[in-house]
């Protein structure tokens, strides 16, 4: 993770030793590592004393909401039953391409792939097409 303090990026990354540190006064450190919530925190470094922080930061994971019309759809991500339209999909791992199948009897089944990204909430809206019976 890429390390802040005071607001400022130091240009090192964890594991890592800051050096300089003014004692005696509250240091605003944070972390930042791609696809994972900010993480921020305050020490107070001592004079000729060392300050040791072990952090697990905690993944930004998406959502993933599916509408139809008509609603009522069987939704199956990746193969597995996951409810009926309309329905919201929380805390999927992020960078992750997600293969949504659409099932409704009277329609034409429905497939597309979706990328979820970290911290955000896709939204996939269809309009399913009816089958017709040919004679």
């Amino acid at each position: 993770a890429l390390v802040f303090l005071n607001d400022q990026p130091t240009q090192e990354r964890t594991p890592a030793t800051l050096k300089h540190i003014p004692a005696g006064i509250e240091h605003r450190v944070g972390l930042y590592l791609e696809q994972h919530k900010f993480w921020e925190g305050s020490v107070q470094v001592e004079a000729g004393r060392g300050v040791s922080l072990n952090v697990a930061m905690q993944p930004n994971l998406g959502d993933l909401a599916i509408e139809s019309l008509p609603p009522g759809a069987l939704v199956y991500l990746n193969g597995e039953y996951s409810g009926q339209t309309p329905v919201t999909l929380n805390g999927l791992p992020p960078e992750t391409i997600y293969r949504i199948l659409l099932k409704k009897d009277g329609f034409e089944d429905w497939e597309r792939e979706v990328k979820i990204f970290g911290g955000k909430r896709e939204v996939v809206s269809t309009s399913l097409k009816k089958k017709y019976n040919e004679p």
